[in-house]
C-alpha cells in the first residue's frame, strides 16, 4: 500500500515536471565530503540544502552578474535532495546549459564553483568525487525523482536507506505558477 503512494506520488511529480516550460540538459550530482558533514553537524537535508542555495546564489551572479541581484533572475533548475546510506546528503540536479555558454565552460563554471564551497574539507583534488556534470542523456530529470516520498519524516530519515525530496527553495523555473506541492495535496 505504502509504494503505491510513492509511485502515485512520483508519477504526479512526474507530469508536473514535464509541465514545465525547461529545457534540461545538463546533469550534475553534488556530494559533500565526510570531513565537512563531520565538522558541521551536516546531517539532514536542511543543512544541504543551505549549502547548495549558496552555490546556486553564486552560479547566478556569475551567469547574471546584477540581473540576479536587481531582478531576481536565476537559472532555470531542479534540484532533488537524496539520502543514501553510504554517502548521506546529496542532490541530482538538472538544468539546461545557458545559451551564451558552451556546455564545456558551464560545466567547468558548476565544478569551480562547488568545489569552493567544499574546498576547506575536501580530502580529495578530483572534484569529479564530489561535483559530477554530463550532459543529459535519457530522462534524467525523471531519474531524480526515483526515492521522492510524500511521507518523509525528519525523524525516520536516518533509518531508511534511500529517500529523496524535492528542494523547492533552490529549484527554479520560469513557469512558477504551478508548485509541487499541489501535486502532493492531489494525491
Amino acid at each position: 500500500m505504502m509504494e503505491a503512494i510513492h509511485a502515485d506520488h512520483r508519477q504526479v511529480m512526474r507530469q508536473w515536471l514535464h509541465g514545465q516550460a525547461a529545457d534540461f540538459d545538463v546533469a550534475v550530482c553534488l556530494c559533500f565530503p565526510v570531513e565537512m558533514k563531520q565538522a558541521e553537524r551536516g546531517y539532514d537535508d536542511r543543512w544541504a540544502q543551505r549549502h547548495i542555495g549558496r552555490f546556486f546564489n553564486r552560479i547566478d551572479r556569475r551567469l547574471f552578474k546584477n540581473e540576479h541581484k536587481r531582478k531576481g533572475k536565476r537559472i532555470e533548475r531542479l534540484v532533488v535532495l537524496e539520502h543514501a546510506s553510504t554517502i548521506g546528503w546529496h542532490a541530482h540536479i538538472a538544468l539546461p546549459c545557458p545559451s551564451d555558454w558552451t556546455s564545456f565552460s558551464f560545466a567547468n563554471l558548476l565544478r569551480r564553483e562547488w568545489f569552493d564551497e567544499i574546498k576547506p574539507y575536501a580530502r580529495s583534488l578530483n572534484i569529479e568525487t564530489y561535483c559530477w556534470v554530463k550532459p543529459i542523456e535519457g530522462h534524467y530529470a525523471d531519474y531524480t525523482l526515483k526515492w521522492i516520498s510524500p511521507h518523509l519524516n525528519d525523524e525516520k530519515v536516518d533509518e531508511l536507506s534511500r529517500c529523496a525530496r524535492f528542494d523547492e527553495l533552490n529549484s527554479h523555473f520560469s513557469n512558477d505558477h504551478i508548485t509541487p506541492d499541489e501535486g502532493r495535496q492531489a494525491l
